[in-house]
């Protein structure tokens, strides 16, 4: 049997060539840093505006407007996510939590329906409560409260539809 060697070719790496190793200097990133952690950034209007696409989004759900089950969730997640990535860059993370909490909700149901409608508009009016008065943490007994709510809420849904 006549046995041929494999030839091994290293390919070239242009992308590196063109930009180099990288990395980020210690102080850039102290820097970022810093920046996240004390920001003073009025948090308030982007949560609203969040809020607001979530409140039209259910709308849209509840009127028809939108039908396909795949759009409509897309739809009601999309601020959803934005809220959890924001309220944690925010120091906001009673949002960012709860935000966590109906999109683990929302990540088993396969169809929506009037009652699902009804927890995300419990969770809209929630944390629009909690913006408005600028609650940012679960250490407050109003937002431990909404929190697990919601939470039970959700687990009392899950229960019924036995998912």
């Amino acid at each position: 049997m006549d046995e041929k060697k494999s030839k091994v070719f290293k390919p070239e790496n242009k992308l590196k060539e063109k930009v180099g190793d990288g990395g980020f200097l210690e102080v850039d990133v102290a820097r970022a840093q810093d920046v996240l952690e004390n920001n003073d950034i009025d948090f308030k209007p982007l949560a609203n505006d969040l809020l607001d696409q979530l409140e039209g989004a259910i709308q849209k759900v509840k009127s028809g407007e939108i039908t396909s089950g795949k759009i409509a969730k897309d739809e009601l997640v999309y601020p959803l996510l934005q809220l959890k990535a924001q309220g944690g860059m925010f120091n906001y993370p009673i949002i960012t939590q709860i935000s966590t909490d109906i999109m683990m909700f929302l990540e088993d149901i396969q169809r929506i329906d009037l009652n699902l409608l009804k927890i995300l508009t419990s969770f809209h009016k929630s944390t629009k409560i909690l913006v408005d008065l600028e609650i940012q943490d679960n250490s407050n007994p109003v937002a431990k409260q909404l929190h697990q709510e919601l939470k039970a809420v959700c687990e009392r849904y899950h229960q019924k539809k036995k998912i």
